[in-house]
């Protein structure tokens, strides 16, 4: 085999390597991990997360609502509180798939519609939360297989888990 032909070979290969590598690597691109801490928003966290993220929520006080629309992994570091400011919802999913572990909602606006945990979509895992002092502590809304362990619904207002 001529060099010319030879050189044609190694940059095909070559050109076919590279471009499965990028292929592969596109495929599976890994989950980043996110921290939130007293002071930050956890729903910034969401925004900037991409889906299978797991954002880490430290230990505090947060007043806000979280609404979780895409595939996330939420973990509480030691029971941050979710204070919905009698606003809305303390904590709202809206995506499939997400893990809500390790929270305690509380305060959020004393209507029939909100609550501590509302959910309104399937195959989420929600577990060891503490939902205090609200109308329903766990709404399940027109969702199907999710998963509720470990959780505390008391002192409501109306229902515990609905």
């Amino acid at each position: 085999m001529d060099s010319e032909k030879r050189k044609f070979w190694v940059v095909l290969a070559f050109a076919v390597l590279f471009a499965t590598l990028v292929f592969v690597s596109v495929g599976h691109a890994s989950a980043a991990e996110w921290h939130v801490y007293p002071g930050q928003s956890i729903q910034t966290a969401i925004n900037n997360a991409g889906i299978d993220d797991t954002i880490h929520v430290h230990s505090g006080t947060y007043t806000e609502n979280v609404n979780v629309s895409k595939r996330l992994t939420l973990i509480g570091i030691d029971n941050p509180v979710i204070d919905a400011g009698a606003i809305g919802s303390s904590i709202i999913l809206t995506a499939d798939g997400i893990t809500l572990d390790g929270f305690t909602t509380t305060n959020p606006r004393p209507t029939l519609e909100d609550g501590g945990i509302i959910v309104y979509s399937n195959n989420n895992i929600l577990k060891n939360n503490s939902a205090f002092y609200n109308n329903f502590c766990i709404y399940l809304n027109q969702s199907n297989n999710n998963t509720i362990t470990g959780n505390d619904a008391s002192n409501s207002d109306a229902w515990g888990i609905v």
